[in-house]
C-alpha cells in the first residue's frame, strides 16, 4: 500500500515537461577560458559530470562540466554550469537556466529522470525541495508533506517582508515559483525562458538628472563655488553590468583667474563591479565631452575657444541605490586622478528605470 501511495504521488509531482536534458540538439558549448564549440550537444542525469558534442566534422569530444560555463542551444535554452562548495570540494552541477538575475536566479535538473528546481542568491545554489514524509504509528503509516521550499524562499527573501505572507501559501509548482521570483527580481531579470519561447532581455533604458560638485577642473582649483546641474539618457544592455550614459550638462566654473559658464554633451562608461538587488557600487570613466562655452571672464587659457572637443579620461566610483523598483539614488566622487580635491569633486542624483 506504502508503495502505492508513493507512487501516485510521484506521478502527480513530476513536472509537465522533464526537459532538463540535452538529446542530440544543436548549439553552442561556451567554456571558462572564454572559448566556444558549436555542433551537436548531448547531455543526460546518468551522466551529470559530462556533455558530448558531435562537430559537424563528425568528430567527438567530451568535455567535463568543470570545464563548461554555458551552453547555448539554437532554440534558445541556455544551461549554466553552476559551481557548488561542500567540504572543500568543488563540483559543477550543469542545470537549466529558467530565469537569470543579479537577484535570485531559478534553474532546473535531472535528478534520475524526475525534474527539479533550484534557486541562487548570493553564489549559494539550494534545491527546492517539498518532501514526503512516512511517520509509524500504533502500527500506522501516515504521511505529511513538509513544504521545505517556503522556508528556503522565505529565507532568501527576508529582505522583501512584503512577499513573506504570499510565501506561505505558495504552491508547489513551476509557475507559481517564476510568477514569485520575476516580481522579486523586478527590473533585473537578464534571461528568462518560458513555454519554449524565450525571453531575453535587449538592454534597459532610463534617464537621469543630478547635481555636479567642481572642487577642481581640468586640473585648475575653483576660488568659489563651482557646480553644474545634468539630465541624460543611459542604456544598459542585457547582462545589466555595462552602463553608457549620455549626459547634457550645465556648469559655472569660478576659477582663479576667473569664471566660465559652459554647457557640454558628454559619453560616460559605466561597469557595476557589484550588482545586487537593491544596489550597485560602480566604477565610470568620462571618455568623450564637447563643451560649448556661453560666458566668460577673467584671463582662463584653458576655455579661451568657444566649442572645445576633447577626450577628459576621468574616472570615478559610486553607489547606486534602488529602494523602489523604478526610481534609484546615485552618488559618487568624480576626477578621481585630481587627488588633491578629493572628496569635494562629487555627483548626486536620481535615475528613473524604464
Amino acid at each position: 500500500m506504502r508503495f502505492i501511495l508513493i507512487l501516485l504521488f510521484a506521478i502527480i509531482l513530476i513536472p509537465e515537461d522533464s526537459n532538463s536534458q540535452i538529446n542530440a540538439l544543436p548549439g553552442i558549448l561556451v567554456l571558462r577560458n572564454g572559448s566556444t564549440h558549436s555542433g551537436v550537444i548531448s547531455f543526460f542525469y546518468d551522466q551529470p559530470g559530462e556533455v558530448h558534442l558531435l562537430k559537424a566534422d563528425e568528430t567527438k569530444s567530451i568535455f567535463p562540466s568543470e570545464v563548461i560555463r554555458e551552453i547555448r542551444l539554437n532554440g534558445g535554452e541556455v544551461f549554466a554550469s553552476y559551481p557548488v562548495h561542500e567540504n572543500d570540494i568543488t563540483t559543477y552541477l550543469i542545470c537549466r537556466l529558467l530565469i537569470e538575475s543579479p537577484a535570485i536566479s531559478l534553474y532546473a535538473k535531472d535528478y534520475y529522470g524526475v525534474e527539479s528546481y533550484l534557486a541562487a542568491k548570493d553564489s549559494i545554489l539550494v534545491r527546492i525541495e517539498n518532501n514526503h514524509i512516512i511517520i509509524k504509528r500504533e502500527q500506522k503509516e501516515y504521511m505529511y508533506v513538509d513544504r521545505k521550499y517556503t522556508g528556503t524562499f522565505t529565507s532568501m527573501m527576508i529582505d522583501r517582508p512584503e512577499m513573506l505572507n504570499r510565501i506561505k501559501n505558495l504552491p508547489f509548482t513551476l509557475r507559481a515559483f517564476e510568477k514569485l521570483i520575476l516580481d522579486y527580481n523586478g527590473n533585473s531579470v537578464t534571461y528568462y525562458y518560458k513555454n519554449n519561447v524565450k525571453y531575453n532581455t535587449r538592454g534597459q533604458h532610463s534617464l537621469f538628472g543630478g547635481y555636479v560638485n567642481y572642487a577642481s577642473a581640468r586640473g585648475l582649483k575653483v576660488a568659489t563655488a563651482s557646480y553644474g546641474f545634468n539630465a541624460g539618457y543611459s542604456f544598459s544592455p542585457k547582462k545589466g553590468r555595462n552602463v553608457f550614459n549620455f549626459p547634457l550638462q550645465q556648469m559655472q566654473l569660478n576659477l582663479i583667474d576667473g569664471s566660465v559658464s559652459a554647457i557640454s554633451a558628454s559619453f560616460t562608461y559605466r561597469f557595476d563591479f557589484i550588482m545586487k538587488q537593491n544596489y550597485s557600487l560602480y566604477f565610470d570613466l568620462q571618455v568623450l565631452e564637447l563643451l560649448y562655452v556661453t560666458a566668460r571672464d577673467g584671463s582662463i587659457t584653458d576655455f579661451n575657444t568657444d566649442f572645445q572637443l576633447r577626450i577628459p579620461i576621468n574616472p570615478g566610483v559610486g553607489c547606486e541605490v534602488r529602494p523602489w523598483q523604478h526610481l534609484a539614488v546615485y552618488a559618487g566622487f568624480t576626477q578621481l586622478f585630481q587627488l588633491e580635491a578629493f572628496p569635494a569633486n562629487f555627483n548626486l542624483g536620481l535615475r528613473y528605470r524604464f
